[in-house]
């Protein structure tokens, strides 16, 4: 499949191997329904001791890199790969992947979202529900020990690099992820919605944009409250940059577990008061008060089988003032 691949200096190069030496500049409207360039950094380094390839050029195509022993040579492999990646005459839009396992591309064409799976397809309108869905076809197989090993990527088409989950907003049967973007600190949050262009956020907005989305959804009459829109899955990085537009209120829930108590100290952001549950990757409860908390994150609990019993968890203050 033809796809017209140019070469182009980075002018800021100045020999390190950090930065790329050069760029290609790939022409994807073959695969694609609108013009669509993707910028891709070409990186070099000296190969040593190797009898043939002095040195090595390599660029990274959807989380894989592809080395050749010269420029031309790279040049040529590129649109190999690009027509690799194609399915249902399109790009991928996203990448599923999970331990042990090969990446799996999700499409978008004709309206919904597309990928092949066990030699069938499977398709749905909603990248939440699509990950649900072979989420637990993983699950029902034994391929997974839980839903949360499969993790969703964007593949961003401007420069066919994948972006993985920073955080998913999670209620009823929404779960709408978004993604961690190139920043260096991990502060940078992509938030995307097919049809409409990619927003770029800071991990400071994602209180706001919890919220936004919450409205969208009681709009819709999809939610029946904004607090039963909640966030999991939420990177430590990310937390770190969330955590600095969040107060602490002196609250904690806790809740007795086998010779030890769990905690989860109780924030505010915006107006929107939250519980913490400090894991490998958060999970945040919200309520409308520290109170009203304590009914919710119990049931909330209880659903995910870590709660036995609603009247075990309990309210205080970090002073020792109990509140239940």
């Amino acid at each position: 499949m033809p796809f017209n691949i140019q070469i182009r200096h980075n002018p800021e190069y100045r020999g390190g191997s950090g930065e790329p030496r050069y760029f290609l500049q790939a022409d994807l409207s073959t695969l694609l329904p609108r013009p669509v360039t993707s910028w891709l950094g070409v990186f070099w380094r000296p190969n040593p001791g190797h009898p043939s390839l002095k040195e090595v050029y390599w660029v990274e195509v959807a989380g894989k890199r592809l080395e050749k022993g010269n420029l031309s040579a790279l040049v040529k492999a590129v649109p190999q790969v690009l027509t690799s990646m194609g399915g249902f005459n399109t790009f991928p839009y996203y990448y599923f992947t999970y331990p042990q396992g090969d990446p799996l591309p999700v499409f978008h064409g004709e309206g919904k979202l597309r990928l092949k799976v066990n030699g069938g397809e499977l398709s749905g309108y909603e990248i939440g529900e699509v990950w649900q869905r072979v989420g637990d076809g993983l699950l029902g197989k034994k391929v997974i020990n839980s839903r949360e090993e499969l993790e969703v990527h964007l593949l961003l088409w401007q420069d066919l690099s994948l972006y993985p989950t920073a955080l998913a907003l999670k209620g009823g049967k929404h779960w709408v992820p978004l993604f961690q973007g190139a920043s260096p600190d991990g502060g940078e949050l992509l938030y995307d919605v097919i049809g409409v262009p990619t927003r770029f956020l800071h991990t400071r907005d994602a209180f706001a944009l919890r919220r936004e989305v919450a409205q969208s959804l009681l709009t819709a009459r999809s939610l029946p409250t904004p607090y039963d829109l909640g966030m999991e899955a939420v990177l430590p990085q990310v937390w770190q940059g969330m955590e600095q537009v969040s107060s602490p209120t002196g609250f904690c829930l806790n809740y007795p577990t086998e010779g030890s108590r769990v905690e989860m100290p109780v924030y505010e952001a915006g107006g929107d008061f939250f519980a913490l549950a400090a894991q490998r990757k958060h999970k945040l409860y919200f309520g409308a008060s520290p109170e009203e908390l304590v009914p919710r994150v119990a049931l909330e609990l209880g659903r995910e089988r870590r709660l036995s019993s609603s009247t075990l968890l309990s309210i205080e203050r970090h002073k020792g003032e109990k509140r239940d």
